[in-house]
Formats: structure tokens, C-alpha cells, sequence
């Protein structure tokens, strides 16, 4: 199965499903296709976003804390460990 999710930064969890390209907290997707070596089934791994851009349009570049929304789109996803934002 495949799993789809996209990122939202600082906006309300219930927003965020109406997050999309088109707006400035709309960080990106990522997309996990069936890997043959899984079975048909997916790998656990890592994920990392750049979201300098995203940080600065929303005048959040200097902030201490941030909210990150992962928003499933297709499939379920389980996070093991919380997002963390760090400074290239």
C-alpha cells in the first residue's frame, strides 16, 4: 500500500487538512511506494524536510518552537519519534 502524507507548519491541526501548495505553512509531501524487499509492504526510515523556506515566509525562522502537522493523505502513518527541526 502506498502511504502519502504532507507537512503543515504552525497552523491548527484541524486546518491543516486544508493545507495545500497553494499556502505559506504547506512544508511538502512525502510519498512511500511498496518496496519489493518488504514484501510488497514498506521500510521503516527516515525523513528529513527542509523547511528553511517555509520558516522564513512565515516569520518563524528565529522562533524557538514551532508546530509541525504531518497530515495522512493516503494509507496510515505511525511516527516513532517526534519531529525535530534543526539549524543547518
Amino acid at each position: 500500500m502506498d502511504n502519502k502524507f504532507d507537512v503543515a507548519i504552525n497552523c491548527p491541526k484541524e486546518v491543516a487538512k486544508g493545507v495545500g501548495p497553494q499556502h505559506t505553512e504547506y512544508a511538502g509531501s512525502f510519498t512511500a511506494v511498496p518496496s519489493s524487499k518488504a514484501n510488497g509492504g514498506t521500510l521503516l526510515g527516515k525523513v528529513t524536510l527542509f523547511v528553511d523556506g517555509v520558516l522564513a515566509d512565515l516569520g518563524a525562522a528565529g522562533d524557538a518552537t514551532v508546530d509541525v502537522v504531518l497530515v495522512p493523505r493516503v494509507g496510515d502513518i505511525t511516527v516513532y519519534f517526534a519531529p525535530t527541526i534543526q539549524n543547518a
